[in-house]
């Protein structure tokens, strides 16, 4: 029993009202209020002149048009789903946009959703928060804006245990003992949990298939893709190149993300960060060689070494192992590893590669550029099915 509770902020509403928020409404899946909202978002997001400055928004803004979440419901059709109550949504700091996906999910389902946001400072997340309390405002989605509340504490507080034990489902993101703390909370029995902890992704790139410098311009491209947004620290962002066949292009292609980071302002930090690690890494034994050190850090690990031993802080280092064979890669995979993207590699061979019962790990397997496209299915989690009831009929 709480006798008191800490602090809270409402980040989406003049005040934050619990009453009022378990009293409001559900919704049927994909109902027209929610599809009209985020209509809405999405209009404001692609074309509001604040918005359009961050490419985080505008793919945000993609990802809610109609055509996009209309190709996510062809996967329930025929299903009869009911929405499972109210979501508690623990959302992670380093990735201003991932609350936004799992809540959108989560509303898709009808449920009403409590997001529990960081009290990290961002312009991205300030801007997202602005959009939505200013369409909540609007009296077509007065039903929605009581069933939905954005709020913030801090990580001790005592909100998370109380929230914990009247919601009927919890979406938690963070570190592995952060989520194994939220966990420790007593919940209801039927709560479920949608847990996503520490994970990291790779890419392969395959040398053999850079013929001439548009090629190389193109895959170099992609990957910037999926790593210059949130400064890799995202979890299907790949900090680990695995590079496969003619070993001769290796720098040209670097070379080539590097120009593309040049172009983008960093801060003291990340270059800090960069130059701290490659020290610790040069002086261990553990880079065989430097291909890329200005914009962005590339560099070539000992094979021998455990990539799980090696701490990646993100911002834009490349960690390249070299493959002698495809069918080498499971060995490096170990139950962390989320997201495999590839470049010049015929995607069946891959899979089959990867249809090792050895690994333990990958949920998901995208062409470079595609890293950071979220889909309703993450981190091996079906957010539709997992926060919703379906009915079966035999």
């Amino acid at each position: 029993m709480i006798d008191k509770l800490d602090p809270i902020h409402s980040l989406s509403h003049e005040r934050f009202d619990l009453d009022e928020f378990f009293d409001s409404s559900l919704f049927p899946t994909y109902a027209q209020q929610t599809l009209s909202f985020a209509r809405a978002m999405s209009r404001h997001l692609l074309t509001d002149l604040a918005c359009k400055q961050y490419p985080e928004l505008v793919s945000l803004g993609f990802w809610l048009r109609d055509a996009n979440l209309f190709h996510f419901e062809k996967k329930i059709k025929g299903k009869y789903l009911k929405p499972l109550g109210s979501v508690l949504h623990i959302t992670p700091n380093n990735v201003d946009t991932m609350f936004m996906y799992s809540w959108i999910c989560s509303l898709l389902m009808g449920n009403r959703n409590l997001v529990r946001v960081s009290t990290k400072e961002s312009r991205i997340k300030a801007l997202l928060l602005k959009a939505i309390k200013s369409q909540f405002s609007k009296s077509e989605f007065a039903a929605l804006s009581s069933a939905n509340q954005f709020i913030s504490y801090e990580k001790a507080s005592n909100w998370t245990t109380y929230l914990s034990a009247r919601v009927d489902a919890r979406v938690i993101w963070g570190g592995d003992e952060t989520v194994s703390e939220i966990r420790a909370a007593q919940t209801g029995v039927r709560c479920r949990d949608v847990s996503f902890a520490d994970r990291q992704s790779v890419a392969i790139v395959n040398g053999d298939m850079f013929t001439n410098s548009d090629t190389i311009d193109g895959v170099a491209e992609r990957l910037w893709r999926d790593t210059h947004p949130y400064e890799q620290q995202a979890c299907s962002s790949p900090r680990i190149i695995f590079w496969l066949g003619e070993l001769r292009h290796q720098r040209a292609f670097f070379e080539a993300v590097n120009t593309l980071a040049t172009a983008t302002s960093q801060q003291i930090y990340q270059r800090n960060e960069r130059l701290v690690l490659l020290q610790q890494l040069r002086s261990s034994g553990v880079v065989d060689s430097v291909i890329m050190d200005d914009a962005i850090t590339a560099m070539c690990l000992a094979q021998s070494f455990p990539l799980n031993k090696v701490n990646h802080p993100g911002y834009l280092q490349y960690f390249i192992v070299d493959l002698t064979a495809l069918e080498a890669l499971p060995s490096y995979l170990d139950e962390k590893v989320q997201t495999v993207t590839y470049a010049g590699i015929e995607v069946q061979r891959l899979l089959n590669v990867l249809s090792c019962p050895s690994i333990k790990g990958v949920d998901r397997v995208v062409p470079t550029g595609s890293a950071l496209t979220f889909s309703p299915v993450w981190d091996g989690y079906d957010l539709f099915s997992q926060l919703s009831r379906e009915i079966i009929l035999e």
